[in-house]
């Protein structure tokens, strides 16, 4: 219930595989997925990532231990005795739905298109609501008169990790503090909808934001309400946390603009390259070739135009370059380091042409080479560039890929992509 079992998600598995029927696949389907996995993301307990297929998991549970699907159960002893009559999981994307509001995904040429899902998956999404059923589910953790505090006790004690430290997730609900206040919380995100319950406990007050439209940021515009209804009752922070909270810790010298260029690694294979462009700051995510321009907000700190939330500060001037970056997304800090610059001219981009089958996921991976570049699809899917980022490792569309050698031959590969790690293929 902590995302903490290292299970693959099992919608980046459907991703990695890119089947030919696109957005349409059953539960047994998924079950066999992860039965393939041979290996999990990480050790259980040892680190937090987020994975759908723990609760889709316990949906399947469910139906296992009461005898109905999750929809059934949850209709019967949530939704009806809260009086949510506006509220079911959506098991059967053919059904019609009363008052249905209809998802929408930006275009490239500024305008927007419909962004609908046709899975039947519940568990871990799939739930229909209304603004005026969420406010009787807000009011049963107060009034507890379904819900009894054993209940809410287990959905709101977090995680710990092997080590010790807390993942500040309950069960299905982050655990986090606001401006110095207590609040229980949680985004979705899904096609063209967005969604965030915010509450804050000891004040009793909740901000609930549904959006339909995939460009929306309601976690942000929940943060904003709240900054409004509770601006009197905000507590002092420390000066420190205030600074670790709203300002992370920037060099007292504003650094020029080619002092930041760069690429700068998130992990391995996860790379994000600044650049100058038109006399701003222009960044480029390798992983997905997504491009945006960075504004100078004030000494070092940049950021997007339309996401208030989202800032990048550059500190650590070592050499005449900064050698770390600050990613912070509301409140929570992401630390990126500089990426040390190899030369890479002797790496041979023949030495990974070939066909690779993952018998995880069930599939091809090909990769071949055209006008000197690198391209890979899977089966007979759509070609796309790689990018080489280190000595045998490219990143692509589908995420990092690292390659393996035997005897100095590339014999197999492993493919890292967000939630899902280390799938093994085997070079044929």
């Amino acid at each position: 219930m902590n995302h903490t079992s290292g299970i693959r998600d099992y919608l980046q598995i459907s991703y990695l595989r890119e089947d030919e029927r696109g957005d349409f696949y059953t539960d047994q389907e998924i079950m066999r997925w992860l039965v393939n996995q041979t290996d999990l993301n990480f050790e259980p307990g040892s680190e937090f990532t987020y994975s759908n297929s723990g609760y889709w998991l316990l949906g399947q549970l469910v139906n296992k231990v009461s005898g109905k699907n999750m929809a059934q159960f949850a209709q019967a002893e949530i939704f009806e005795p809260l009086g949510m009559t506006a509220t079911h999981f959506h098991n059967d994307h053919q059904a019609i739905v009363k008052n249905r509001a209809s998802g929408y995904a930006p275009t490239t040429d500024g305008g927007y298109q419909i962004s609908m899902t046709t899975l039947d998956m519940i568990g871990d999404g799939g739930i229909f609501t209304s603004i005026e059923d969420i406010l009787k589910w807000d009011n049963e953790y107060y009034e507890r008169k379904l819900l009894n505090d054993a209940f809410w006790k287990e959905m709101t004690t977090t995680g710990k990790l092997s080590n010790g430290e807390d993942t500040e997730y309950g069960g299905g609900l982050f655990m986090e503090e606001y401006k110095g206040l207590r609040t229980i919380s949680h985004g979705g995100a899904f096609v063209g909808f967005r969604a965030e319950l915010l509450r804050f406990p000891d004040q009793k007050v909740s901000v609930a934001i549904f959006a339909n439209r995939g460009d929306a940021n309601p976690s942000t515009m929940a943060q904003e309400i709240a900054d409004i209804i509770l601006k009197d009752q905000f507590k002092d922070l420390p000066s420190e946390a205030v600074a670790e909270v709203e300002n992370p810790p920037m060099d007292e010298a504003e650094m020029e603009l080619d002092q930041l260029v760069g690429t700068y690694e998130v992990e391995p294979g996860v790379e994000v390259v600044f650049s100058i462009s038109n006399d701003s700051l222009h960044a480029k995510q390798k992983w997905n070739g997504s491009e945006y321009n960075l504004y100078r907000e004030t000494g070092n700190r940049f950021k997007m135009k339309g996401q208030d939330g989202l800032s990048f500060t550059f500190t650590d001037l070592k050499d005449g370059l900064a050698q770390e970056l600050t990613v912070m997304q509301g409140n929570r800090p992401t630390q990126v380091k500089r990426k040390e610059e190899k030369d890479l001219s002797g790496v041979n981009p023949n030495d990974y042409i070939g066909t690779y089958f993952s018998p995880e996921l069930e599939v091809n991976y090909i990769f071949e080479l055209k006008d000197g570049q690198l391209v890979a699809r899977v089966g007979n899917g759509e070609e796309h560039n790689c990018t080489l980022s280190d000595v045998d490792i490219y990143t692509g569309r589908m995420g990092t890929y690292r390659f393996q050698r035997t005897i100095g031959q590339v014999s197999g590969m492993e493919l890292d992509s967000g939630r899902v790690i280390n799938v093994k293929f085997e070079k044929k």
